[in-house]
């Protein structure tokens, strides 16, 4: 779980080659055989793949990480995954420019979480809705989970300062969109 840990703090910072290596050992290991509770790391990894991908400009190998993300997403019934999936699927058809497609995977994320806990794909989903369409209950709707985890943090955790500072276009950036198409409209 480190080396996944690790690649996606290196792709959250740029280093796409230091990402990728460590993604590579992940899968490494899983080739030498049985992991113990395999859909614990399995997840993050396909998550992290697939953003790698985007990141790099490889769509069809994000299309072919998120498709398996999806598939063992909903294996676990698990909302934030099945959540984070269809958010990351959405992202793959914008960046193949099927704003069709990301409308309909961005609703599937919606669904997935709608009336759960599920913040770690609310936020996300909430935000890429509102970048994609400009939907102002969407970014409110993000920016209320976003001060929900900022809440659900110690008053003394710098990190909690970070998320109570975060401005709606900040919260939409990184969808794989263009850049004119990251800013929220403030309707």
């Amino acid at each position: 779980m480190s080396h996944i840990l690790l690649g996606r703090a290196e792709l959250g910072i740029g280093g796409l080659a230091s990402a990728k290596r460590s993604f590579d050992e992940v899968r490494k290991l899983q080739s030498r055989g049985r992991i113990l509770m395999v859909w614990i790391w399995k997840l993050p990894l396909q998550l992290g793949l697939a953003e790698l991908h985007l990141a790099a400009g490889d769509v069809k190998a994000a299309r072919t990480e998120s498709e398996i993300f999806v598939s063992l997403a909903h294996d676990t019934a698990e909302c934030n995954w099945i959540g984070l999936a269809h958010y990351t699927q959405a992202r793959v058809a914008l960046a193949e420019q099927d704003s069709a497609m990301g409308d309909i995977e961005i609703q599937k994320g919606l669904s997935a979480i709608h009336g759960r806990e599920a913040p770690l794909a609310a936020w996300r989903i909430h935000a890429l809705a509102a970048a994609t369409g400009g939907f102002v209950d969407n970014r409110i709707q993000a920016q209320a989970v976003v001060r929900q985890l900022a809440e659900s943090l110690p008053e003394s955790d710098p990190l909690r300062l970070t998320f109570l500072a975060a401005r709606p276009q900040v919260i939409a950036v990184g969808h794989g969109l263009p850049s004119t198409d990251r800013k929220v409209r403030d309707e």
